[in-house]
């Protein structure tokens, strides 16, 4: 991504400069149509989402507690993120329902999801396959044309 924020403004030192996909994965990507790349995201690009996340689990947790579907012994409060969720699903008297009231029909905007969304590292990686111009909408992700094949991509939703 060639245009970034001001380091004066903030006070933040400049940052380094960012790489997109190599050959190898564009061609990967024009081939099959998507991409899995592991361990490209700087951690704390996530962590602001996580948080939330983290969140939104504990306050199912607490309405599963008072709507009597949850034993208190089984809240899994010192559970890692990854598997939280699962585990107080698995142990509520209905599994699905904490997801159901909590993830299943919601269109986040939430500041971590912004955060994730304009991380550069995620952003030249969406720009070495359909150039500079990228719309973020909480609706659409990004929209663009493939610059390789002149195809218009629709929607292009990027994921982590």
């Amino acid at each position: 991504m060639s245009a970034g924020i001001d380091s004066h403004a903030t006070g933040a030192l400049p940052a380094l400069p960012q790489q997109g996909l190599t050959s190898d994965e564009i061609a990967r990507f024009v081939e099959d149509g998507f991409l899995i790349l592991r361990q490209r995201l700087p951690n704390a690009a996530l962590n602001p989402l996580i948080g939330e996340l983290s969140r939104k689990v504990g306050q199912g947790v607490e309405e599963a507690l008072s709507a009597g579907l949850l034993d208190p012994s089984h809240t899994f409060a010192d559970a890692p993120f990854e598997g939280r969720l699962a585990l107080v699903s698995k142990a509520c008297a209905d599994p699905t329902w904490i997801w159901k009231r909590h993830f299943s029909v919601q269109k986040p905007r939430t500041v971590g999801l912004f955060h994730l969304r304009t991380e550069p590292v995620l952003l030249d990686m969406v720009e070495s396959l359909i150039g500079p111009e990228i719309l973020a909408h909480p609706q659409i992700t990004c929209r663009g044309t493939n610059r390789f094949s002149g195809v218009s991509l629709g929607r292009c939703i990027y994921a982590v």
